[in-house]
């Protein structure tokens, strides 16, 4: 599977000229737009409103990765902008009755080509997902901080969780889900990830919007230590 760097909106050097920040991703070759909504209550954070997400995506012409840490995210998605190659994703820690609307709607969507993800915390064990979900499901994001913040230290022993995630679904026959990591993604642990199966990298503080190293060095360094090793 193709490996793609979804670089993270919230962590750019200048949210007050997105615009500016956005095209030099664009121009530097970036694959998604990691667009992170929080709502003071899934997450002890809040981020931007759907408005905001609508105008970056009329903007871009890369697809957007939209992580909803929402306690009910259908009444946001309702309001989403979405095309072909968006890809939303929903937390499966959420009360299990906005999960089924929230999921259920996103599947009456993959007919115009939004792709569904589905994030699990480090604590959130991929065992609990039904035959249903999993055949619907394009993406299950492996968080390796507790979300809600950029810059978080990843949880101790965590980086074993995505290798384990890819090979329990391909144990299951679902080798056609991707795998993407989100927090804490440096260029080093990015290597590593990129040998376990990852195959989508949320690139933050850690990897991309580095204070030591230019964005286009960032670029390249984390574009180089994903690719495939032979």
């Amino acid at each position: 599977m193709k490996k793609i760097i979804s670089a993270s909106v919230m962590c750019v050097k200048n949210l007050l000229n997105l615009e500016h920040d956005i095209k030099e991703l664009e121009d530097l070759g970036i694959d998604m737009l990691h667009l992170d909504a929080m709502d003071g209550h899934f997450v002890n954070n809040i981020t931007f409103g759907p408005d905001i997400f609508n105008a970056i995506h009329r903007y871009t012409k890369l697809s957007c990765d939209y992580h909803l840490m929402l306690s009910n995210p259908l009444p946001f998605i309702e309001r989403l902008e979405l095309s072909e190659g968006d890809m939303v994703t929903i937390h499966a820690e959420i009360n299990k009755d906005n999960f089924n609307e929230a999921f259920s709607y996103l599947v009456s969507l993959k007919k115009r080509g939004v792709k569904i993800g589905v994030a699990i915390n480090p604590e959130t064990s991929i065992e609990g997902f039904s035959d249903y979900e999993l055949s619907h499901t394009d993406v299950i994001l492996v968080m390796l901080i507790n979300p809600g913040f950029a810059g978080q230290p990843i949880i101790r022993g965590i980086l074993n969780k995505p290798s384990y995630v890819h090979n329990y679904l391909d144990s299951l026959g679902y080798d056609n889900i991707d795998v993407s990591v989100d927090g804490g993604v440096s260029i080093d642990r990015a290597k590593k990830l990129s040998k376990d199966g990852v195959n989508i990298f949320v690139g933050g503080t850690s990897g991309l919007f580095r204070k030591d190293m230019s964005l286009e060095k960032s670029v390249k360094q984390l574009r180089d230590s994903i690719k495939l090793v032979e």
